[in-house]
């Protein structure tokens, strides 16, 4: 991962859903001027110091463009990024990964997290926190292996993380053999084992599992 902070990692599809929420915030900004413009129509005098409609209004939209503002700088920042052949023992992207934290005088934390090119809290799973490939975490794990330890930073603060499992590779030993059940050719067992991959990760096959 380069250096540059301000880099933005996103998928295809990430970027594709980042373009929509500007727009939606487009719209919500000619949403609000109008209330805002509602709001001076129905003023009494030509003061609006104390029409709270107004002034709430205004702050919103300010808000709003700021949002916008931001967005759109952060567009020159963005670097697409695509998943990395499966059969690597490195990190991807939608890989789920057990870590170790080591903290400075506490004890060491084990935290399970799925590494995204853009996190989706909506889609949020329970089991595993969603983390960026933007963030500082992200760009430090991307791409190691079990065993590595590694650095990262979030303001002055220095934390060491160690990589202990990548539970994708737990679901790459499983052949396609397991979803034969289904009766289908190969080649449309092939495509659902990808389309599969897609929607829910490696983990998959968790789910296919029947004694």
């Amino acid at each position: 991962m380069g250096e540059n902070k301000n880099t933005l990692y996103l998928d295809k599809e990430g970027y594709d859903r980042y373009l929509e929420e500007m727009k939606n915030i487009e719209k919500e900004i000619l949403k609000v001027r109008a209330s805002k413009y509602e709001a001076f129509s129905t003023t009494a005098s030509n003061s609006l110091a104390d029409n709270f409609d107004f002034e709430e209004t205004e702050r919103i939209e300010v808000m709003l463009i700021c949002q916008l503002k931001k967005r759109q700088a952060a567009l020159n920042n963005v670097v697409i990024v695509e998943e990395t052949d499966k059969k690597t023992d490195h990190i991807n992207l939608n890989d789920c990964i057990e870590l170790t934290l080591f903290i400075e005088d506490e004890e060491p934390e084990v935290e399970k997290i799925k590494l995204v090119a853009y996190k989706d809290l909506e889609n949020e799973e329970e089991e595993y926190r969603s983390i960026s490939l933007s963030s500082p975490i992200g760009q430090a794990i991307y791409g190691k292996k079990c065993g590595d330890v590694v650095t990262y930073q979030v303001g002055s603060n220095t934390f060491v993380v160690k990589v202990e499992e990548i539970l994708r590779e737990k679901a790459k030993q499983i052949p396609i053999e397991m979803i034969k059940c289904i009766d289908l050719p190969l080649d449309e067992l092939i495509k659902l084992k990808n389309t599969l991959n897609k929607i829910i990760g490696d983990k998959w096959w968790i789910y296919m599992i029947i004694k």
